[in-house]
Order: C-alpha cells, then structure tokens, then sequence
C-alpha cells in the first residue's frame, strides 16, 4: 500500500505534455465521459474502458471517436499502454484492469483530481453544487455564457438537449463545473467537488442523499463545511438558496449567515420584491402561447426580469435565479468582457432547451406522450410528479420508477416515496438489485412500497414484466413517464419504439 500512496502523492497531471496517452477505467460514466472528451480535447490521446455504456454517454463516447473497452481485462491496458489511469468512482478493488496497474506500479489519479490540478487550475472556477438540480443549472449556467460571447469551458454530468457535448475547454476566463458530493475514488473518499477550486460557489439546495456515503444528514453538512472553507481560501464568493432549510441550517454552522469578513454572500429566495443582497423570484406558470414558464425575477444588477424558459416548474426559476446570482458575482469580479445587457439575456434564458433524461419527450405510445426524467431522491420524484399532473391534468398519469441507485435501493426514504407517489394515479416500481453489502433490515422492500402507496401500485422484479404492463394497460388518454437514474433497462425508448 506504501507504494500506491507514493505514486498517488508524486503523481501531477499538470506537468503530464500535450499527446500523453490517458486511459479512463470506468469511462462510460456522465462525468468520466465527459472529462475523457475535455482531455481529447486539450490534445491527450484518449481512451478507456467499462462494462457497459448507456445513451446518451455512449452516443456522445462515439461521436468523439474515443475507443471503449469492454469488457475489462489485463488485455485492454497491454494494448493501450497508456502513461496514467484516471479511475471512476464506481470501480473498487477486485477490478481486474485496476489489480495489474497497482502491481505494476503504475500512476493513478482521479477525474476530479485532474478536473482541478490541469483545468480549473488555469481559470476562474465557478462550481454548482446541491441535492436537487446541479445538471440543469451547470449547463443552463455554461449555455448563457456561450451565447452572450463569453467562450466559458465547462463540464456537464449530463448530455444537453441540443446535442451540445458535456465538455468544452473554452477560451473564456470561466470554466463551469458541475460540483457533486459524491466520493472521489476508491482511495480518496472526500468529494469530488473539493477538488475544483471554486472561487464562484452555488450552493442550490441541501437534503441527506447518498446514504451509502453520509449515513446522516450532518456527515453531508461537514463535507459541504469543507467546500466553504475552500472557497474561502480561494478568495471566492458564495450563492446560497436561503429557501432550502438544510442551505440554511448550513450557513449557520459555518458562520455565513452572519460574518461580516467572511466570503461575500449573496442569496436567492422566493419573494415579490427586492431585498438587500438576494435575488428574488415569483411564482411560476406555464404560458401556452409562449409555450414557456414564466416567472418574474428581481436582482439587483438587472432589475426586474420577466423570464420566460422552457425549464418546467418553480424549481427551475430557482434554479435560473442562482445562476444569474453566480453571474452577478462574475461580472462584480470583473470577470465577463460584457457587452450583453438584458434582452440579450432574456433571449438566451428563453431558448436553453434542459438536458436529456431531464423532463425529456421521448415521443408518444398509443398516442399517449412518454417521458423520461432522472428523478430517484423523493423530492426530485414529487416536484416531477406534480408538473406532470399540472401539465396533463385531464390524463391518467403513469409513473415508473427505478430503485437504482444507493439510496433508494435502501428503505431510509419509504415513507417519503409513499407521500411523493401520491399525486400518481398509476405507479409502477421497476426491479430493486439486492447487495448483501445492504443490511437486511435496510433494504428496500418494493412489494410494502406498493402496498404503502395503494392499490393503484404494482411492484415488479424483472422490468420486462413492468413494460409489458405498460403494453397492456397504457391508452391515449395516459401520460406515461420514466423516473430513473439510469437507462431503467432501456425500457422507455422500446415502449415507443
């Protein structure tokens, strides 16, 4: 172990030359992917490996002529003979690629790790984090600068809407960065987001997530703590939602909320009119005509706004507001060469078109119309479901959910998904994989989930079963829609296929 902890300490990216060859193990995931085609980007030769590559990572993989691996195997690293492996966050030790490059002695980093030592490093670094949101508010953040000239770089865990890539180097002073608190690697479990270097911080909203890495609510809280302090080595500014009661709870402990030396703090809340240091915004509504959200929103630098996007729901205008709160701060830096005003803004806000597997229309079954959004913690679950019943309140809304990922694998949040499945008048739980890493006890039980919901739930162990229901059973009079974290079996798009 002595040895893999001295090539992890000598190892910096930052000194690596241009046409080094960079192998990714695990690079099927959105954030691999997309930190693989900024490196092919900035003239490293790339390639990588996993087990399995879902759309639209896999589509995006392609297009930039990466060569994918798969399965994994000594083999793949013998022919790519690459100078440093980048591992994911999903590969532990046992994986065979991983086993024979420690043997061997070979140097290893993280993604986020090279994210922070070789990019983020030579820009001004604005990070979104939060429970709820980070996806959407990164490449609405990135998308707005590109329009209004500012040539930011950015990495996206997400594919946008209108096949823009994930990454961009830019030639900007900005570089936008999606900033998740999930661990780094199997031998750094501090966030990723801690080593991004922020000197803009958004920080959209806090809830207890990712139960298999922070068993409570205050293991998260300590981890976000050590962002802040970050960020204030780092000289830089912070954006809070003073909404989210966890944003709040946070601001307390670390003295935010009433320091007046501390890192400059500017917050966003719902409200009617202006209030010192905060971005305020209104209650949204769909506009038919428009075929918007629209929604007024007061800040200090522009005044009044009435926005209109095509992002659905009150979250989003949240969301917009602590993007244009991060922008304030950019543009109070001196970091924007400007030149914009606020028609330019309105316009660009008015035709970001979201990200895939966010609210996205798949197409229609029977004439029924079929969504797919990346919903799994149960509040994302109840915000999608009420505008899904806002938006279709004369359909019969059919709700499939996948308990992929580790928390909803696990029975912490049942009754919370039983209050969010309420406003569903059909709900369909997808197959839950067992780990015997999961205590017995604390695994989730889909069969009492349905049971809990009512007799309008079915709990399903094998996902064919699930979309042959849907076959059966859906109409045009239905509005069907897919809530999972991952490509739920690729049932959606064979339904409409």
């Amino acid at each position: 172990m002595a040895v893999f902890d001295q090539h992890l300490t000598q190892l910096s990216l930052a000194e690596l030359p241009p046409g080094s060859r960079l192998y990714f193990l695990g690079i099927a995931g959105t954030g691999m992917a997309s930190i693989a085609g900024l490196c092919q980007e900035a003239g490293f030769k790339v390639c990588g490996s996993d087990q399995a590559a879902y759309q639209p990572t896999a589509g995006q993989l392609q297009a930039s002529g990466i060569p994918v691996y798969s399965p994994y195997g000594q083999q793949n690293l013998e022919e790519a003979n690459p100078d440093v492996l980048i591992v994911g966050n999903a590969i532990s030790r046992g994986n065979p690629e991983l086993e024979y490059w420690i043997n061997a002695g070979r140097p290893l980093c993280s993604f986020p790790q090279v994210l922070g030592e070789y990019f983020l490093s030579r820009k001004t670094s604005m990070v979104i984090t939060g429970t709820h949101g980070k996806t959407t508010t990164t490449a609405l953040s990135a998308y707005l600068l590109a329009q209004l000239g500012e040539d930011p770089g950015w990495l996206i865990g997400g594919v946008p809407q209108d096949d823009s890539q994930s990454y961009h180097l830019g030639k900007g002073r900005v570089f936008v960065s999606e900033g998740d608190e999930y661990d780094t690697a199997f031998f750094d479990k501090g966030a990723k987001f801690l080593h991004y270097r922020p000197q803009i911080l958004l920080i959209n909203n806090l809830e207890h997530d990712h139960v298999d890495i922070y068993p409570d609510f205050d293991s998260l809280l300590v981890m976000f703590a050590r962002l802040i302090e970050r960020t204030r080595e780092e000289g830089g500014a912070i954006v809070a939602n003073s909404d989210s009661p966890g944003v709040r709870q946070l601001l307390a402990v670390t003295g935010l909320d009433r320091e007046a030396n501390g890192p400059r703090l500017l917050t966003f809340r719902a409200g009617d009119g202006p209030l010192a240091r905060a971005i305020t915004y209104g209650k949204s509504h769909y506009h038919p005509v428009q075929q918007r959200w629209v929604a007024p929103i007061y800040s200090e630098r522009w005044g009044f706004l009435d926005v209109a996007t095509k992002l659905p729901g009150q979250h989003n205008i949240a969301n917009i507001a602590g993007m244009l709160g991060c922008l304030s701060l950019l543009a109070e830096r001196g970091e924007l060469k400007g030149g914009w005003g606020k028609s330019e803004l309105l316009a660009a806000l008015a035709c970001f078109g979201g990200v895939k597997k966010r609210c996205e229309f798949l197409g229609t079954f029977r004439g029924a119309p079929v969504y797919h959004d990346f919903a799994h913690h149960p509040t994302a679950v109840a915000k999608m479901i009420e505008i899904f019943a806002s938006l279709h309140p004369d359909r019969r809304l059919i709700v499939a959910f996948d308990p992929k990922n580790a928390s909803s694998r696990r029975n912490i949040f049942m009754d919370q998904y039983v209050q969010a499945f309420i406003r569903a008048k059909v709900t369909l739980i997808g197959a839950c994989r067992q780990e015997l890493r999961i205590a017995a006890d604390q695994r989730m039980n889909i069969e009492e989930l349905a049971h809990r919901i009512g007799p309008s739930a079915h709990a399903f162990h094998d996902n064919q079963a699930l979309l042959s229901w849907v076959h059966a059973e859906a109409n045009k009079d239905d509005v069907i829609v897919f809530l999972s974290c991952g490509d739920f079996s690729d049932i959606p798009r064979r339904l409409i296929q």
